[in-house]
């Protein structure tokens, strides 16, 4: 039996939000690029050019900063989004997917950001 390694790939996937006091999905599914493509990798190669510029070489990341790439990363990785539950809403509306939307939900709402970051940092998801 013969297996060509070149097959292995990663693929964008969707994960529906879960509500954090019971981890039940909640009717609003992310869909999130790979990491491999290129809009993940541009933000990825921007913390490692941080992190490599004689400036900062041999300074640690500071907590904001390493706030600030993570949001980077959570927008590139989000394209949008699908209401699947009619009776969830946000605000009383259910918004149209948008970065400022997204931004300000990864602001306001450390659940819903910290949801997006274990979701967009597991890779091995990626290959489902």
């Amino acid at each position: 039996m013969t297996f060509d390694l070149s097959t292995i790939k990663s693929s964008n996937r969707s994960v529906n939000l879960q509500d954090p006091r019971t981890g039940e999905d909640l009717g609003l599914v992310f869909h999130l690029r790979a990491p491999d493509a290129e809009e993940v990798q541009a933000v990825s190669r921007e913390w490692q050019d941080r992190k490599l510029h004689p400036k900062h070489r041999n300074k640690p990341i500071k907590s904001i900063e390493l706030e600030a790439l993570q949001d980077k990363r959570i927008l590139a990785s989000v394209t949008g989004w699908d209401w699947e539950d009619a009776e969830l809403s946000f605000g009383g509306e259910q918004p149209k997917f948008s970065d400022a939307t997204l931004r300000k939900w990864i602001k306001e709402h450390k659940w819903i950001r910290d949801f997006l970051t274990q979701e967009t940092e597991d890779v091995l998801a990626f290959f489902g």
